[in-house]
């Protein structure tokens, strides 16, 4: 057979299929062609074969030449790679996957035109996506992606100026993310507020100067208030006011006078308020009974829990009570005055006790003098050494201007001596005797 027959019978093989080709559907020839250049599998055979097939048609059957694929048309196929390159951007296909990506299909664009200002464009839209989701993934706390990201976009000779900001504020976040860390751990061990400059409280302020709107700060600063409350609550069922108010000062400081606050403080007060007037009463009744030492302790704490009453009068009445101790029944004291004058003398009557009124068949016995009753005194104390005379008397109202209550009033109850009972007497006072004449200076009060 001569060589002109054997291009005759291949010319006419190659017609036969290509008329084969054309009679597929549109559909599949375009799916088929998409796939060979999505791939771009310069080599396969499903890629080459059709080409070939239409070059041989219009081969001269006497030329000695064979088609191959280098004769393709290379402004055709840089057209297909912009294409699917921008196919692919749209799509979000930056570098992924593998064989169907933008940057893969640019740079096969650049292989064919290096100066192919599309795929330049493309390229460098890229790179700008990938730093704005770099951007993201900072934001996000993602910081494996992020290194990830800016380092493809670096590759693809990104913008210098973003590249640095954003690993500027990734080093912020990583900073950022360390005191969060830190602010846990001390909060796990209850160090709040204290101690100073190793605490949750000075850690989480400082986040919060650094990145106002952090929302895991801003979190854990109203965990730490919770905290302050709760605390307070132990606080004062321990009966430890000062310290409940002294967080509560400190929640206050930092986080304001909420209602929450507000509404445990009122608490506080009341309680300690109820706490102060029981514990004056207990050492009032303490001192009344002797019991010195009791009331002692009760002074010392209303004295450590910051009480502001009459502490000095609690601890003068059991100053008083020990000196009283201190002497026996009979013995005669003298005070001094505030102005240094010598007090009248007084003597020493000792705890114990006496039978009061007179028996019922005692001669001369008024029914007042009934019934017998048993007097006792639980402490010793001290009465005037003498009775308080007129004179004496009114000195002390003319030095202090104290008033009686029966001035007050108007009236007095005096003794009426015919019944030897005790009557109201409008107009006496302790300036007139029995008899209701001026009382003179020695007689008694």
């Amino acid at each position: 057979m001569t060589l002109m027959n054997i291009r005759l019978i291949v010319s006419a093989s190659a017609l036969a299929l290509w008329a084969a080709m054309l009679a597929m559907p549109a559909a599949a020839q375009e799916v088929d062609a998409e796939q060979a250049q999505a791939t771009d599998d310069t080599t396969s055979t499903d890629f080459q074969l059709p080409r070939r097939l239409r070059d041989s048609m219009t081969v001269d059957p006497d030329a000695d030449w064979v088609p191959t694929l280098a004769n393709r048309d290379r402004s055709a196929e840089l057209e297909r790679k912009i294409v699917f390159g921008n196919r692919a951007l749209e799509a979000g296909q930056l570098t992924t996957p593998a064989h169907d990506n933008a940057l893969l299909f640019f740079s096969m664009a650049l292989e064919i035109d290096p100066e192919d200002e599309r795929a330049l464009a493309g390229i460098r839209e890229i790179a700008a996506e990938l730093l704005r989701q770099a951007g993201e993934a900072v934001e996000a706390g993602d910081r494996d992606l992020t290194l990830d990201l800016l380092s493809q976009a670096e590759e693809l000779e990104a913008d210098p100026a973003a590249v640095a900001e954003l690993r500027s504020q990734l080093a912020r976040k990583d900073e950022l993310t360390g005191l969060l860390a830190k602010a846990r751990s001390q909060i796990d061990q209850d160090q709040l507020t204290a101690p100073e400059g190793d605490n949750a409280l000075e850690t989480l302020q400082t986040v919060l100067a650094r990145e106002p709107g952090n929302e895991v700060a801003a979190a854990a600063m109203a965990e730490i208030e919770a905290k302050l409350i709760q605390r307070t609550t132990v606080q004062l069922d321990a009966g430890n006011y000062s310290q409940a108010l002294a967080s509560l000062d400190t929640a206050g400081m930092v986080f304001g006078e909420s209602q929450a606050v507000n509404q445990i403080r009122l608490q506080v007060l009341s309680e300690r308020q109820a706490r102060w007037d029981d514990t004056v009463s207990d050492v009032n009744d303490a001192i009344e009974a002797n019991r010195l030492d009791e009331a002692e302790a009760g002074i010392s704490m209303l004295r450590e829990s910051g009480y502001d009453g009459s502490i000095a009068m609690l601890s003068s009445r059991l100053h008083e009570m020990r000196l009283l101790n201190s002497y026996q029944p009979g013995d005669v004291l003298v005070d001094m005055l505030r102005a240094g004058d010598p007090a009248l003398p007084m003597v020493v009557v000792g705890q114990g006790s006496f039978t009061m009124g007179s028996p019922s068949d005692e001669t001369g016995r008024r029914n007042a003098e009934g019934p017998l009753q048993i007097i006792t005194f639980s402490r010793p104390f001290a009465v005037s050494q003498t009775e308080i005379t007129v004179g004496e008397f009114r000195r002390f109202v003319e030095a202090t201007g104290y008033v009686t209550d029966a001035e007050k009033a108007g009236e007095s109850r005096i003794y009426e001596v015919r019944d030897g009972q005790l009557v109201s007497a409008s107009g006496v006072d302790w300036r007139k005797d029995f008899n209701g004449d001026d009382a003179r200076d020695e007689l008694p009060v």
